[in-house]
């Protein structure tokens, strides 16, 4: 909602010689803001208003999150930082346990199963290096991380 509201205004400063400008200075700006603003002639002067309905439909498929705490000290910068490590450790421990193909961590040893262990994280170091390497490129949009992996394999 802020972005439409910032490029509403920022458009509003330019001028528009006919819609189809108006159209690809919006698509230019943001994705899929086009669907969000209508056209309108006003005294043979273009202007960009919002389209209400179709940005209250989209705010309300949205949802919302509440995140309670018991830290009054804790302000919503820091709680929504704490909320998205938390979701990185998650999403990390999900690739360690599902993701690489590890037989199980049973073994006959203490020495045997803290190797395994070495192993799992070892490995789950250099998929997120790689991963990050993959987000640094853009190479998501070609490649998935199962993809090169099997590719590193052969």
């Amino acid at each position: 909602m802020q972005q439409s509201v910032e490029l509403e205004t920022t458009a509003q400063k330019q001028t528009f010689q006919n819609k189809e400008e108006v159209m690809e200075y919006l698509a230019s700006h943001t994705k899929g803001a086009t669907e969000f603003f209508q056209v309108k002639n006003n005294n043979g002067q273009l202007e960009i208003a919002r389209n209400t309905k179709a940005l209250s439909q989209r705010i309300a498929a949205l949802g919302a999150t509440f995140m309670l705490t018991n830290h009054p000290d804790l302000d919503r910068a820091k709680i929504l930082e704490l909320y998205r490590r938390k979701d990185y450790l998650e999403k990390t421990f999900d690739v360690l346990k599902n993701e690489f193909d590890a037989k199980r961590l049973r073994g006959h040893s203490k020495d045997v199963i803290n190797g395994r262990w070495f192993i799992k994280f070892i490995s789950l170091i250099l998929y997120s290096a790689l991963a990050n390497k993959m987000r640094e490129k853009d190479l998501f949009k070609h490649y998935s991380i199962r993809e090169i992996m099997y590719e590193l394999k052969n």
